[in-house]
């Protein structure tokens, strides 16, 4: 294989030990340096201690008040992002000519609508694999409860109201090559670009992860155990897989990892569909209690109803665990034949498909052994990191050739 000799990795979200972006910032770097010499430019406020190949150039915006640094996840914080991209355009140039890439590839974060290196100073550009354009159809937002519901019409709007940006446009027109984590995405992208764009998930485990994970025993015989691990928020369905609990027999409970917004109001529901002795919230956990849940659960329900990955879906399948999704997302491009995607028109339709699952799983032991199964080889084929570094490679030189297909 070939390789670039020098990647200049844009990487916002860039951190050991953490899940989600800064794991995928972090372990994709990793996994390139074993092929390439790699410098990475990062957000500014991040220290580590481990040891590391990988060189590292720090920004912040050059106009944010330095004493205000927002949380992650707010609304400030996207637009701490977007001012870290425009100073990240500002100085890109300079970068660039002082380290002197073969390429230019956006990593972090995965969202397409946000621009990035507006100009590479003459050295190919890779944007991405990026995500951002997934969600439910039409019909299934308009089926949502109203709080629910408006939401998701105000995502699609800023979603668009940031395609017109003309940081984005010229992001756009600087980009040699571009990859989608989703095909829902691709789509999106090919409107910006006037060209097809390929699909290359960017989410992956590391060996260590996958033998530990690997070790995770089949669960007792007992009560069938759904479980849920993420954020109490709107988008990530919670609801659906708890009154889709209430078609199901008494013989099946649902746990929920996590804490957010919508703790309150899911645990109300749970009581409204008769279902709150068989449902449990338990807040955060530590990593070794989440492998606890994970080692006593029969399947994974994931519901979400936009997701361009899905770190914890990969935990499942490594675990033996198989996941429920739903259709058109990215976490059923993950999972393929060691989950079963539930078709999603509506969200009544969505919650008996859960249901129709979540019933097959309880009742079939070869079933799930086999899908588990599944998980775990996909897992070796497709989602170690150093697997996911592979798959890049026709892409990188796709750029470097001026992104002939």
């Amino acid at each position: 294989m070939s390789y670039p000799r020098h990647i200049l990795l844009i990487a916002f979200a860039y951190e050991p030990g953490r899940g989600s972006e800064p794991g995928v910032g972090w372990n994709m770097a990793h996994a390139l340096a074993r092929r390439s010499r790699v410098t990475v430019v990062t957000r500014d406020g991040v220290e580590w201690t481990r040891k590391s190949p990988v060189e590292v150039v720090r920004i912040r915006p050059r106009h944010w008040p330095e004493s205000f640094v927002p949380r992650p996840g707010g609304s400030a914080w996207q637009l701490y992002y977007y001012a870290w991209t425009r100073e990240l355009s500002r100085q890109l140039p300079r970068i660039i000519s002082r380290t002197a890439p073969d390429l230019v590839q956006h990593l972090t974060y995965v969202r397409y609508w946000m621009p990035s290196a507006t100009d590479s100073a003459g050295a190919p550009f890779l944007w991405g694999p990026v995500g951002g354009g997934e969600g439910m159809s039409d019909r299934f937002v308009e089926s949502l409860p109203g709080d629910q519901r408006r939401s998701e019409r105000f995502r699609s709007l800023i979603r668009s109201a940031w395609e017109a940006d003309p940081a984005l446009a010229r992001t756009a027109a600087n980009a040699t090559a571009a990859l989608a984590t989703t095909a829902e995405t691709a789509t999106r992208m090919w409107g910006l670009l006037g060209k097809k764009v390929p699909v290359c998930p960017i989410v992956g485990l590391s060996e260590a992860e996958l033998v530990r994970l690997s070790r995770v025993e089949e669960p007792a015989d007992g009560p069938i155990q759904l479980l849920s691990i993420g954020r109490l928020i709107h988008w990530k369905g919670h609801d659906l897989a708890i009154e889709a609990l209430a078609a199901l027999p008494e013989s099946v409970h649902y746990t929920l990892v996590g804490d957010g917004p919508e703790r309150d109001r899911l645990e109300r529901l749970a009581a409204a569909v008769g279902v709150a002795d068989r449902v449990r919230i338990t807040g955060w956990m530590d990593r070794e209690e989440v492998l606890e849940q994970l080692a006593s659960a029969h399947a994974l329900v994931h519901p979400s109803y936009h997701d361009s990955g899905g770190m914890v879906c990969l935990e499942a399948m490594a675990a033996g665990r198989p996941v429920i999704t739903l259709e058109g997302n990215g976490p059923a491009l993950l999972t393929a034949e060691a989950g079963l995607p539930v078709a999603a028109p509506t969200r009544g339709a969505a919650i008996r498909g859960i249901a129709r699952a979540a019933e097959r799983l309880a009742d079939d032991r070869d079933l799930r052994r086999h899908l588990g199964d599944a998980g775990r080889q996909r897992i070796r084929d497709h989602f170690l990191w150093g697997r996911r570094a592979e798959a890049l490679e026709p892409h990188y030189r796709r750029a470097l050739e001026g992104g002939r297909p």
